[in-house]
């Protein structure tokens, strides 16, 4: 598991973070910095900010998950 500001909790609870002072980290894409509040891998969780420099662009992705606006079918699935 990569490093990381907050480990999830057994009970469900609302945090707040102030993520200013955290730093900035590089990415493997150039122009991409990220700030990690929270990630497991295991899970494919990920909680932080991404940054885009000017005229960078995400390129094609697809986003997985539940949406309830959607039928709680996760884009990017192959099903509509």
């Amino acid at each position: 598991m990569r490093p990381s500001v907050y480990t999830r909790q057994a009970r469900a609870r609302v945090h707040v973070f102030d993520a200013t002072p955290m730093p900035w980290e590089d990415t493997a894409r150039p122009g991409l910095t990220m700030k990690t509040i929270r990630i497991d891998d295991d899970r494919g969780e990920f909680l932080g900010l991404i940054r885009f420099d000017r005229f960078v662009r995400s390129g094609v992705h697809g986003v997985v998950g539940r949406h309830p606006g959607r039928g709680g079918r996760g884009l990017g699935s192959g099903r509509s």
